[in-house]
Formats: structure tokens, sequence, C-alpha cells
């Protein structure tokens, strides 16, 4: 850094230490709702379990930037966009300015770099730090330094579920095997330079402790920047290999995608699928060539068959839920035994970047798809090979990255983005995707409107745009095809997916959305039989308004109203939904009620609930009733917190709630959450 550059750097930060209070660094902003919105809205029906596992890794993400928060002086531009937390743009600016003045000196020097506004500053402040250059120290200072977490969290419904009723175990019928009591035990501990974590849950219904796990990580400014022991997620490249954290999806603003790169963290334990288990570091070989080798093995579980030709046993579907209840879930718990590794070699410049990678997969027992006919390219075998080549390139206003990757040396799948930053208010993207019917992928994510990497193909265009501080404009419009049949669909079909949202910030404590989202789509009339689709419609209006009124209190409001059209009827859904805040000294109080009109299961609402920390809530609101959600927070000193969650969804159409071993009756579906946690 020049000398000349101190005088006015020293004004700039002058200024910016006078006004800390507007925007506090520690204001626990979330990432925006709207991509979970998106995730869950965008599932198919019959995926239920996919839905679940893409919420778990939407909370993975935003737990680790939580538990690990990003430093703005030394991350790179790759790790910085796959966080998903910051447009192209931003991230340009940021490293330019690195370049030109050096690492950042104070948290509020962010606001000399274009585009940070304040508003924008006090969002990525949770997830972000700006650290002094001599913390950069050992391993053993950052063990001795470490700051410690402790969590323990349990839930259970109170309502009595068919499952737990002793007179069906005692006839030999199918029952849970456990307590309807949910469980989890947590420890976490960061460093400058490391990461421990450790978790032992179980689901409701299970026996014992089911799952454990954990990891550590070391981070180093040296040739060996990551190691991690235990269990880790990767992101490279676009995700058609490998991607198993933060999904780029369909969103309202063009930050929900990312580029390619290399991504690896440590995982916590929780999640029942879609991580790895076993080594994994990244390795700078010079300024410019990086590689990340890993190598896993891990346990799944399985719906097991035979082959009506040979005998031979194998696993016709895997369980992605893996929960073990029932005498079905607990013989096939954990009966496929899978293993592999992988390699990413990285070339880096400044402008643009290629990145090679290859991972080989091997079960134990043969992959042997059901027969039904739109199951004909599901992946049979034991043995897969996938390779990939992924790129970037920057100049100027203009970026363009993807992947192109190949399954068992022979089926190609591609995503390919290009993005225009035309002002620091105008931002467009094109995406195209082509995943053939017979290419899939364990541990691939990538864009997509289903669930999986296979069977697809589609143009995706984003444009979003701040008219200025007040108004900003998001809009996406994806085209795409299903070559090949589906679930409910038997014939190759097609769908239109639009939406459009207006955001007006009239002041900082006044916030308001509206958003309209329409899709076309065709599917099978009847689920069971074997017939030509139908084109049907969907409207989605929605709009929230959010009210800062002082300190203590806040104020939000959210109206939605669905449509579904088919066959030209029209039945439609409403719901209205208020939220309110209360802070008080150590007390944190939420309480959120919303009234829904849903008899059609497709004209479902997914709202955002108030949740204990590390957990999103989001409740699925069908049929016709009233849901109920409260939460207390209180801080007790020296590092204790304590958590209250209670949910209650009251019924008006229904005289029981749920079906088969999870039915209760009466019209009533209530859960209790307890958490503790201390900070040491």
């Amino acid at each position: 850094m020049s000398c000349c550059c101190l005088p006015l750097r020293a004004c700039i930060l002058a200024v910016f230490f006078l006004v800390p209070l507007i925007f506090p660094p520690n204001a626990k902003a979330q990432l925006p709702e709207g991509w979970l919105e998106e995730w869950l809205e965008s599932e198919e029906t019959a995926d239920s379990e996919l839905k679940e596992e893409q919420l778990t890794d939407f909370l993975w993400l935003k737990e680790q930037l939580l538990a690990h928060p990003i430093d703005l002086n030394r991350v790179d531009e790759s790790s910085l966009l796959q966080t998903g937390l910051f447009q192209a743009s931003e991230v340009a600016a940021l490293l330019a300015h690195r370049q030109k003045y050096g690492a950042l000196l104070a948290w509020y020097e962010l606001q000399a770099i274009p585009g940070f506004t304040p508003e924008r500053i006090n969002a990525i402040a949770p997830y972000c730090f700006v650290s002094p250059g001599h913390q950069q120290g050992s391993l053993r200072y950052s063990l001795k330094s470490a700051k410690h977490r402790l969590l323990v969290r349990s839930h259970r419904i109170l309502e009595p579920q068919q499952g737990y009723n002793p007179a069906r175990q005692e006839k030999g019928l199918s029952h849970y095997a456990g307590s309807p009591q949910a469980l989890l035990l947590q420890y976490r501990q960061s460093g400058s330079r490391h990461s421990v974590a450790f978790t032992a849950s179980r689901d409701p219904g299970e026996l014992g402790i089911d799952r454990v796990g954990g990891h550590f990580m070391s981070k180093s400014h040296g040739r060996l920047e990551r190691l991690v022991l235990g269990d880790y997620q990767l992101q490279l490249g676009q995700g058609l290999v490998v991607n198993n954290g933060f999904t780029p999806g369909r969103s309202a603003g063009i930050t929900g995608s990312y580029q390619a790169g290399s991504g690896l963290q440590g995982a916590s334990g929780n999640q029942p699928h879609g991580i790895y288990r076993g080594i994994a570091a990244r390795y700078r070989i010079n300024a410019h060539w990086h590689v990340l080798p890993w190598a896993y093995r891990m346990r799944w579980s399985g719906s097991t068959a035979s082959n009506f030709e040979d005998g031979v046993q194998g696993i016709t579907s895997i369980q992605i839920s893996n929960r073990f209840r029932t005498p079905t879930e607990l013989a096939r718990r954990y009966n496929l035994a899978v293993h592999g590794a992988g390699v990413q070699l990285s070339y880096n410049r400044p402008l643009w970047a290629l990145h090679w990678q290859t991972q080989y997969f091997q079960s134990s027992l043969p992959l042997l798809p059901r027969s039904q006919l739109y199951q004909r390219f599901q992946p049979t075998g034991a043995h897969f090979l996938h390779s990939s080549l992924s790129h970037r390139w920057r100049k100027g206003k203009w970026q363009q990255f993807g992947e192109l990757a190949l399954y068992q040396g022979q089926t190609p799948a591609v995503v390919q983005h290009l993005l225009l930053s035309a002002s620091s208010k105008l931002h467009l993207q094109w995406s195209y995707r082509y995943y053939p019917a017979a290419y899939h992928s364990f541990f691939g994510n990538s864009l997509s409107a289903g669930s999986q990497l296979t069977n697809e193909k589609g143009l995706l265009w984003q444009l979003s745009y701040e008219h200025n501080r007040k108004n900003q404009f998001d809009y996406y419009i994806d085209h795409y095809q299903h070559p090949w049949l589906r679930y409910r669909v038997n014939a190759p079909s097609e769908a239109l997916d639009q939406r459009l949202q207006w955001s007006h910030q009239p002041n900082r404590n006044s916030r308001l959305w509206v958003r309209l989202r329409h899709s076309v789509r065709e599917r099978n009339l009847s689920e069971g039989l074997f017939a030509a689709p139908v084109p049907y419609e969907q409207w989605r209006w929605s709009a929230q308004w959010s009210q800062q009124i002082d300190e203590q209190w806040q104020l939000q409001l959210r109206a939605d109203r669905n449509s579904f059209v088919q066959n030209g009827s029209t039945e439609t859904a409403f719901s209205l939904a208020y939220r309110l805040k209360w802070q008080h000294g150590p007390w944190r109080i939420s309480w959120q009620q919303a009234q829904f009109d849903a008899a059609n299961f497709d004209n479902r609402f997914y709202l955002s609930e108030p949740d204990v920390l590390y957990a999103q809530g989001m409740g699925m609101l069908s049929g016709q009733g009233l849901r109920t959600v409260l939460l207390l927070q209180y801080r007790y000193r020296r590092g204790l917190d304590f958590w209250l969650r209670y949910a209650s969804s009251r019924f008006s159409d229904r005289s029981s709630v749920g079906s088969g071993l999870e039915a209760s009756d009466g019209n009533r579906r209530s859960e209790i959450k307890l958490q503790a946690q201390y900070r040491f």
C-alpha cells in the first residue's frame, strides 16, 4: 500500500466509526426467506423426503456461516461466491478494494466499497467478519483461543400417534420402536485456524442414539490450506458431480447462483444423507495450481429386492430420510455400504479458471431400479465413475461459468451460465442446463426444477434491478422440458415457471415485498392410471409487510392466495399470517398465527415460522384451520441461552390429523421443542 493512500483512508474510517450504532455488526439478520420458499415450492409432491434434504442443506449453510463466519480479509473469490451471500459485482468490488488498499482495517471500511450499502452490510454482518493480521497465529494458538458451544435440543408431538400405540405391537402390527421424544446433542469448537463438531441424535420413534457424526478441520495459509477428518461437504464446479452444500436455485434474485470453484467444509454430522465421511484436503501446489483429493466410506439404507432372472439381491431405492422406527425400517438400517474417492485439480488465474474433477463410487449391493417405465434410465450396477470439467471466465461486466460432466464415460450433462453486471443496479443472467435421462449423480446438486439431475433441459433468464435504495425488482422465467417420463407424467413434457417480485423499503424500519408466481406444467389426472398427461396451471400471489415499531416491538403481516387450474376448473386457497416480536433485556418472544383455507393439497402454503437457533421453522399449511407458533428465548448470564417453542395446528375440516402410523385422533396437531446452549 502506498503512503499517499493513508490520509484519505484514515478520514473515511474516522467517519465510519462515528456511526456504528446505526447498523451494528451483530444484528441477527437472516438469509433471504425467498430462497427457502423457492426450494420447497419447486419440489414435486412425490419428493417429500427430498424436500426435507433440501431444507437440511439450507440449514447447514446457515448454521455453518453462523458458527464459522467468513473472514473478508482472507476469503478468495470462489469461496465468496459459493456462500450465496454476495452478488458477483460485490465480490469484484471487494477484491478490487483489497488489491488497491490492502486488507480491511475495520468492518465499517466496507462502506467505501461500491455496492455495500448500510442495508447490505447489516444483512451480511452475522456471517462475516474482518480479522486483524495478528490472528494468523499457529494451530496451537487457535486451539487455545477457541470458542466452544454445547447445545441440547429435544422435541415431540404432543398428541398420541398410532405408531406409538402399544396395542399395535402386541398384535404384531407395524409400529414405532422407540419414544416420540427426539433428541439432539451437539458440541462445536471454532478457532481462527480450526473447527471441531460432534453430534449425536435420534429422530422421533427411533431406539437410542441412532446417528453420530462430526469432524475436525484445520485451516492454514500455507500449502495445506484445509484438511478435514470425519464428516464433510464438498461444493465443486457447478455441482454436476459433487455438491452437497448450498443449492443454486431459481430465486427472486441472482444471488442464488454460484460460480465454479473448490468448496470444502466440515459437517456437523447431523445430516443423515448427502454428506461424505472420510478424509479430504485442499493443497496449494503453487500460486495457480490447487489439488483437492478426498476419500469416503459410509453406510446408507435402501429397499432390497431380487432380480427375477438371476436371483441377485440388490437395492431398488436408497432411503434418503434414514429414519429407523418400524420393524421394516430397522431391518434395512444401514444395509448398504458405499465407498469411493475423488480428486479435483484446479488452475486459477485472476480472470479465468479451470477445474477438473473425477469421482469413483462403489456400493456393496448392486442398484436394481424398479420396473416402472419412468425409472428405465435409473442407475444400475455397483460401480460408477463421474468426470467433469468446469470453468470460470470474467471480462469487464461479463462473466461466464459452467460445467460439462460425463457419467460412466458416455452420458454427458452440461450447465452454463452467462452473467452481465450492466451497472451497479442492473444484473442479468442466462442459464442453460441439459441433463439426459441416463445421467445420474449421487452427490450432485445443481440448477434444476426437479429434485435430481436427470431427464431435464431448460433455459433460465433472471433479472435483478435496484431502481434506488427503496425499490428493487427481481424477475425470472424458466422454460424447461423433461424428454423422458417422470412420476405421474407418462409422456415427455414441458413446463414454464416465472416469478416477479417487487421489494420496497421506504426506511430502515419498514419493508414491503409483493410476489407473483405463475407455473404451467403437465401431469396425469390420476396417480395410478397410465394416461397422457394434462396441463395444469398455478398462480401464487404473496405480499408481506414488516415494521420495526421501536427497539422492542416488530410487526410482520403476510397474505397469500393460490389458484390451481386444470381441465377448466379453478380452485383457490388463501392464508393470512401475522407475526409479533418483542425483546427486552434477556428476553426474546415471537408469536405467529396463520389462518388458512387450502382444501386442495396442490394449493398448499409454505410459511416461515419462528424457531430455535440453528433451525428454520417451515410450516406447511393444507386444509382449513389455524396455526399458532410461540417462541420464547431467555439469555442467561455466562453464555447460557434457553429456548421454548410451541406450535399448534387446529383444523376445521377433519376429525383426525395425519395418516398411517402418523395419524392421531382429533383435529389438532401440537409440537413442543426445548433447546439450551452454553457458550464458553
